[in-house]
């Protein structure tokens, strides 16, 4: 049976336009009109402190609508009082057709990029937010909704793939991909050739741009190879610090390298 996704949001004296309010109707403010510390939770937001985004704002960095972020995830509220205003809905997509119909119909008028579970709601209002419950890292980017999961989480190789290649011709500065899925290399060489392709596809759109102020391509996708047993039996891990035979002195072994990491 089909979960009803369907909810009322009890909207906060604070974020309504006093006039509107008189009139029955509903406005919310589209624009953030006070520093992030103003935020009601900020004060609960330690987050943010051990980041320095406090730092940042205090001089003056709140971030500028010039620079794209990509939320690849399970689409954006963007009626949201936090991101009302700072989503770009001509540039956002969804790939996943299938939930169309869902928020025609539960939603109607509605852009299909709809969150109709929270995560990306989440992870849109973390990068940026207005500052009315709470602080997000900065105020003025330009947020692009890329939906590629649905409301069950549930998301298909393709529609990330075709994502991520979506988000680099958008010409995104920053792109977010939560998620994390474990792959063997030796059972799906395809797969991470894949992955890597696009990555490295983004990769190259983002080093051939011409912008004066250039930001890292942020991919939280963690791909870990898994590496294949070599003998049936297993040998106990070995320790996190080791002695190096002869030399007298500490080694730490060397890490799985993350497979979006390769070549880049």
């Amino acid at each position: 049976m089909e979960p009803d996704v369907s909810f009322q949001i009890a909207a906060a004296a604070d974020m309504l336009d006093a006039e509107s309010a008189d009139n029955g109707e509903v406005t919310i403010l589209a624009v953030a009109t006070a520093l992030p510390t103003a935020a009601t939770l900020y004060p609960r937001q330690w987050n943010m402190r051990a980041i320095g985004a406090d730092a940042a704002w205090d001089a003056g960095y709140l971030g500028s609508p010039d620079v794209k972020v990509v939320i690849l995830d399970t689409g954006i509220d963007y009626l949201h009082p936090e991101l009302q205003g700072l989503v770009d809905l001509s540039l956002s997509r969804s790939f996943v057709p299938a939930e169309d119909s869902v928020v025609d119909r539960l939603y109607p008028g509605r852009d299909h990029v709809t969150d109709l579970f929270w995560h990306g709601t989440a992870m849109a209002a973390t990068v940026a937010s207005n500052a009315k419950r709470l602080a997000g890292v900065t105020q003025h980017v330009t947020l692009i909704a890329v939906k590629v999961a649905d409301r069950f989480v549930v998301t298909t190789t393709s529609a990330g793939l075709a994502g991520i290649v979506y988000a680099a011709d958008q010409g995104a500065d920053v792109m977010n991909v939560s998620g994390g899925v474990g792959i063997d290399k030796s059972e799906s060489p395809g797969l991470i050739a894949a992955y890597l392709r696009a990555l490295n596809y983004a990769w190259r759109k983002w080093r051939g741009t011409t912008r004066s102020i250039r930001t890292t391509i942020a991919i939280a996708w963690a791909c870990h190879v898994k590496r294949p047993t070599r003998s049936a039996h297993p040998r106990p891990a070995p320790s996190r610090r080791r002695a190096s035979m002869g030399r007298g002195r500490m080694s730490t072994p060397r890490r799985s390298t993350p497979v979006t990491g390769a070549r880049w």
